[in-house]
């Protein structure tokens, strides 16, 4: 197995940079398009890849990842299957339904590879093949893949977890990290001004700026929002 595609993972610095080698490698072996998917209850389906939007939209908006065999396998399973396999699974007609409007989207054959994850969450990878043959090409490719696959879940949580990205995603300056560190820690405007000798009007200013930067609209969605992109560690 070629380490060469690891290492650049482990190495890649931005979620761009990360998605581009990604799908570089997955080409290299001859996936024709895939989909990365989280879901958990708690927060909406996060789903990126090479899948067409429309396929994506369609998917979200059907409910799919309930009746998509392979989410549930992927959500037991240790090992890549290919869809074939899902799809004997699959016995209502909903499942059928959805395995009939994949093949329109180009998506009949392919393999899934299970994500190790938190049990809150189902993760995986879906990849389309035009080698119609899975059995053969997974035979080939399953280790490799799976390993591939695992790095760049890993690597993807590391660089969207990253304070420092998510300072940058939104722009916030040092001044208004500091009003909204001591607004976590439960000061108020009067007692941050005093704290960072500054006027209180001052530190309205840079709390409105937050409120703008971070699309929220009061103080507790301020810090509810600082807290869960771990800009602000409580």
């Amino acid at each position: 197995m070629e380490l060469d595609c690891i290492y650049r993972l482990i190495n890649t610095t931005s979620e761009e940079e990360l998605s581009e080698t990604f799908t570089l490698k997955l080409k290299e072996i001859g996936v024709h398009s895939y989909a990365y998917f989280h879901f958990n209850s708690n927060r909406a389906p996060d789903i990126i890849g090479t899948y067409s939007e429309e396929w994506v939209e369609q998917y979200v908006s059907c409910g799919y990842e309930k009746v998509d065999q392979t989410v549930s396998l992927c959500s037991i399973s240790t090992s890549p299957f290919t869809w074939s396999f899902a799809k004997n699974l699959s016995l209502s007609q909903k499942q059928r339904q959805f395995w009939h409007d994949a093949k329109d989207n180009k998506l009949d054959a392919g393999f899934s590879v299970p994500i190790n994850s938190s049990s809150q969450s189902v993760v995986g990878l879906g990849c389309s093949i035009v080698d119609a043959d899975e059995a053969k090409w997974l035979s080939k490719y399953k280790k490799e893949i799976f390993i591939n696959s695992n790095v760049f879940h890993s690597k993807r949580n590391d660089i969207t977890n990253s304070p420092e990205l998510s300072i940058r995603q939104f722009k916030i300056t040092s001044r208004e990290l500091e009003c909204g560190k001591w607004l976590c820690a439960g000061l108020t405007l009067d007692q941050m001004a005093n704290k960072l000798s500054i006027s209180e009007r001052t530190v309205r200013f840079h709390i409105e700026n937050l409120k703008q930067k971070l699309n929220v609209e009061n103080r507790e969605q301020i810090i509810v929002k600082l807290i869960s992109k771990n800009i602000v560690v409580p």
